[in-house]
C-alpha cells in the first residue's frame, strides 16, 4: 500500500551547520543497480540497516584502549555497523570488540546479515576481518628452512602462499629469523618458510603479521590489520548484470568499491565481496583499517527536474520528491540519519493505544511501545516542542530491544537556493518490535537549517498518513511532506492507532465547484470561487479555531498580517496554462479585496476567493499556507 500526499512547501535555505558532538551516522552505502535482464533491479542499504541480532554497545571499561571511551555519547546500542567497525558515531572499538570473525579475544560483535527474502533474494553479509596475526614462541632451523610454532592471536589461520612478517626473534646472529618471508606450508600451530640463514630459537615471544590476505574480489583493497567487508550473494535465481556498490565518505576517508562483471547463479562467481576503502592494484592494493575512519555517510543525490518524481531509497523505505517550479541543475542531498527511539522527558505517557495485550498499560521510563530497551542510550530522540509526540522506529534500522528512527538530513542545491515549490511522500515500514498495533496521531516534524539529529523541531506538516498492517518487517507506508534541514515521523502515544487500511488526512476536500488539479476550475475574471474544506488534527479531531492570514509568504509560524495560531492565508500564483507549473519568476499574490472565510465550527470552511480583473485570461493556482509550515496547492483556475 502507497500513500501519495499532495504539499507543496519552499526550502526555505541551504545553509546547514554541522555539530562536532559525536552523532549517529547512517554507514556505507550499498547499491545494486541491474542492466539489460536485469535493468529492473534498483537497491539500496545501509550499513546502518543490516543487523546481526546481537545488540551491544562498545564496552566502556578501558580494555583495547577504545576510542570510543573518548565520549559517552559514543557508546550507542545497535546490531548493526560492522563495516565500521560497531560503532555508530565512527569513533573506534579496537580490535577486542570490532572483528566478527577468528576473534579469540573478549566479547567481539557480531557478523551482519540481510536474508534474501527481505531484499529481493540477494543475501548481504557484513564482516569486520582481520589478517592472521600470530604469537611466535619458537623457531627451528631444518637446512634452509625455518619452521616456526606459534599460537593464533587474531584473524584466520595462516596458509601456505600468504607473506608473512615476522618480529621479536632473538638468535645468536641479529634477526636472521626476522623478516618478510612467504609462507611455504602451514597451519595448525606451526609455518614454515625458506630462510637458509636462519637458526633455531626457543622460548620466543615474537609475532608474525600477514599481509594483503584478507581482501575484496578484485584484490585491490585488504585489511591493515583489519577492516570492514560486505559480501553480496546472488540467490535470486537468475545471473545478474549490472554494478554493485559500496561508497562512503568519512572524516579522513573514501569508500568506493566497486563490481561490474556480474554473478552467476552458482559456483565462483555467485559472490563478491567489496571492502570500505578506494581500491588500488592488485601488484598494489590499498591496504586500509575502516575503524580508522572516523565514521561512514553516504547521502544519496537526487537530480531533480520539474514535475518529474525522484526517489531516495533506504531498504524498503523512501523519500520521494515531485519539484513543481525547480531550475535545470537543482539537487537535493538525502541522508538518513539513524537515531534510537524513546520516550520523550519523563518517558510517562500514559496509557497506551488500546489493543496492546503484553506489557503494554503505559509508557514507563526507559520503555518504547511494546519493549524495553536492552541498553540505554546517550543520543536519543527529542522533541522540545512536541512534548506528547514519540519518533517512530524503522523496521528496516531497528532491533528487538532497540528500536531505531530515521532522521532525513535534506539539503538542497543549485541555482535557485532551493526555493521552489514540490511535492513530497515518506514512505517507511513501521518496527512490529516496538509497535505492533501501528500508530496514531501521526506528525511529519521538520526543522529548517539545521543538521540531524535535531531536538528543536518546530513545523509539523502532516496532510495525510495511510495505514496497513503493521509486522517486523513488511512494508508499512506512511507519510507528509516536507523538505528543508531536518525531518522525522512521529506519532502521539496517547491517540489510538491507524486501523489498517485507513486514512488521517488533516485537509479534506475541497468540494464542487472547485475541482481538484490537473483539472482546471473556470471562473470570471472579478467574480468570486467558493473554496470548501475540512480541516481536522492528526488524531481526526476537527479545528474549529482556524482564523484568516491575509497576507502570503509568510515565514514560520507568524502571519505577517497578524493572525493569531491556528491560521490559514489563501493566494494564488500564475502557472502556464499548459503544463500547470508556476511561471518563472512568478510569486504568489493575496486574495482580491472582499475574499471572506466563513467558518461553520465544525472544522469546515469555506473560503470566499476574489478574482482581480487584471487576472483575465490567466491560468493561476491556489495556495493554501498555514502557521505549521505547511504550504500546498488546493486547485488551478481558468480565469476568462
Amino acid at each position: 500500500m502507497k500513500l501519495i500526499c499532495c504539499a507543496a512547501l519552499i526550502l526555505l535555505s541551504t545553509a546547514v551547520a554541522f555539530s562536532q558532538t559525536p552523532k549517529p551516522n547512517s554507514g556505507a552505502l550499498l547499491s545494486i543497480d541491474g542492466t539489460g535482464t536485469s535493468s529492473g533491479i534498483h537497491l539500496k542499504l545501509y550499513d546502518s540497516q543490516i543487523h546481526s541480532g546481537s545488540v551491544g554497545v562498545v564496552p566502556v571499561d578501558g580494555s583495547g584502549g577504545s576510542a570510543c571511551l573518548s565520549s559517552a555519547n559514543d557508546n550507542i546500542p545497535t546490531d548493526a555497523y560492522v563495516l565500521q567497525g560497531g560503532a555508530p558515531t565512527g569513533c573506534d572499538p579496537n580490535d577486542p570488540y570490532e572483528v566478527t570473525d577468528n576473534n579469540p579475544n573478549g566479547t567481539h560483535q557480531a557478523s551482519g546479515l540481510k536474508l534474501e527474502t527481505k531484499f529481493s533474494g540477494f543475501h548481504i553479509e557484513t564482516h569486520y576481518l582481520s589478517e592472521p596475526i600470530v604469537h611466535i614462541t619458537d623457531a627451528s632451523q631444518v637446512g634452509s628452512n625455518t619452521t616456526y610454532t606459534y599460537t593464533l592471536t587474531i584473524g584466520p589461520d595462516v596458509q601456505a602462499g600468504e607473506t608473512i612478517v615476522v618480529s621479536g626473534i632473538v638468535t645468536t646472529t641479529p634477526n636472521v629469523d626476522n623478516g618478510t618471508f612467504t609462507i611455504t606450508a602451514g597451519g595448525g600451530g606451526t609455518f614454515t618458510v625458506a630462510n637458509a640463514s636462519g637458526e633455531s630459537a626457543s622460548g620466543q615471544n615474537g609475532s608474525g603479521t600477514v599481509s594483503n590476505a584478507v581482501c575484496n574480489t578484485a584484490k585491490t583493497i585488504c585489511a591493515s590489520p583489519d577492516s570492514g567487508f560486505l559480501t553480496v550473494t546472488n540467490d535470486t535465481g537468475s545471473p545478474f548484470s549490472g554494478t554493485i556498490s559500496l561508497k562512503g565518505t568519512s572524516t579522513s576517508c573514501t569508500a568506493s568499491d566497486s563490481w561490474v562483471s556480474g554473478l552467476t547463479t552458482s559456483g565462483a562467481g555467485q559472490s563478491v565481496t567489496l571492502a570500505l576503502g578506494a581500491p588500488g592494484t592488485t601488484l598494489n592494493p590499498t591496504e586500509i583499517d575502516s575503524s580508522n575512519c572516523g565514521g561512514f555517510n553516504q547521502a544519496q543525490i537526487l537530480s531533480l527536474t520539474a514535475n518529474s518524481t525522484s526517489i531516495a531509497s533506504f531498504g524498503k523505505d523512501d523519500y520521494e520528491i515531485t519539484p513543481q517550479t525547480s531550475a535545470a541543475g537543482d539537487t537535493l542531498s538525502v541522508l538518513p540519519v539513524p537515531i534510537p527511539a524513546g520516550p520523550l522527558g519523563s518517558g510517562t505517557f500514559g496509557p497506551f493505544p488500546s489493543g496492546c495485550t503484553t506489557n503494554c498499560t503505559s509508557f514507563q521510563s526507559g520503555q518504547f511501545g511494546t519493549e524495553t530497551p536492552t541498553f540505554t542510550s546517550p543520543v536519543i530522540f527529542s522533541a522540545t516542542n512536541f512534548g506528547n509526540l514519540a519518533c517512530v522506529p524503522y523496521a528496516d534500522f531497528s532491533a528487538n530491544g532497540n528500536p531505531v528512527c530515521v532522521e532525513l538530513q535534506l539539503t538542497p542545491s543549485g541555482g535557485d537556493g532551493g526555493n521552489y515549490f514540490y511535492t513530497a511522500t515518506n514512505n517507511f515500514n513501521i518496527d512490529g518490535f516496538s509497535l505492533p498495533n501501528g500508530i496514531g496521531g501521526p506528525a511529519f516534524l521538520g526543522h529548517h537549517a539545521v543538521p540531524c539529529p535535531d531536538s528543536g523541531f518546530d513545523i509539523n506538516i502532516l496532510l495525510s498518513y495511510t495505514a496497513p498492517t503493521v509486522t517486523s518487517g513488511d512494508p508499512l507506508k506512511g507519510g507528509g511532506s516536507g523538505t528543508g534541514s531536518c525531518w522525522v515521523v512521529a506519532f502521539d502515544p496517547n491517540v489510538q492507532a491507524v486501523a489498517a487500511g485507513s486514512t488521517v488526512f488533516t485537509f479534506s476536500g475541497l468540494t464542487s465547484p472547485v475541482l481538484p488539479p490537473p483539472k482546471f476550475t473556470k471562473v470570471n475574471a472579478g467574480s468570486a470561487v467558493p473554496l470548501t474544506w475540512q480541516q481536522f488534527t492528526s488524531s481526526n479531531t476537527p479545528v474549529t479555531t482556524l482564523s484568516l492570514c491575509t497576507s502570503v509568504g509568510n515565514t514560520g509560524a507568524t502571519c505577517t498580517a497578524g493572525a493569531s495560531a491556528p491560521w490559514v492565508s489563501i493566494g494564488t500564483i500564475q502557472i502556464d496554462c499548459s503544463s500547470e507549473l508556476p511561471l518563472h519568476g512568478a510569486t504568489e499574490v493575496s486574495a482580491a479585496g472582499g475574499s471572506t472565510l466563513q467558518n461553520f465550527l465544525n472544522g469546515t470552511y469555506r473560503f470566499s476567493l476574489k478574482t482581480a480583473k487584471k487576472q483575465a485570461a490567466t491560468c493561476e493556482a491556489v495556495i493554501f499556507q498555514y502557521d505549521t509550515g505547511v504550504f500546498f496547492i488546493t486547485a488551478d483556475l481558468s480565469i476568462k
